[in-house]
């Protein structure tokens, strides 16, 4: 399998004293080597801070924190979502082991 991961929306915002970064992904999950679609994993997190300091580098690193939430949640259940892909491509359980281990 061939994992590949698209943001799908970022955005920040201001409330009140909060800074907010919001970010929502899907990864696709596809057959090699055909690179057909077997399913979408899709997360989204959001980042809040106090703002401290330049306000440009704080957005950036909650902007890192809430894209590495949304990966996390995507693949929550990537494994089961895997095996279940894998059984209906008749591939077989090492395969499955295999492709589990090389998710990125």
């Amino acid at each position: 399998f061939r994992l590949e991961g698209n943001v799908t929306q970022i955005s920040r915002e201001r409330m009140g004293d909060q800074v907010s970064v919001h970010c929502e992904l899907s990864i696709l999950l596809m057959d090699e080597p055909g690179r057909n679609l077997r399913t979408v994993l899709k997360g989204a997190a959001t980042g809040l801070e106090a703002p401290m300091g330049p306000l440009v580098p704080q957005e950036q690193r909650i902007a890192r924190k809430a894209v590495d939430g949304a990966v996390r949640s995507a693949l929550h259940n990537a494994t089961s979502v895997i095996e279940n892909t894998a059984a209906r491509a008749h591939v077989t359980p090492s395969e499955t082991a295999t492709a589990s281990l090389h998710r990125h």
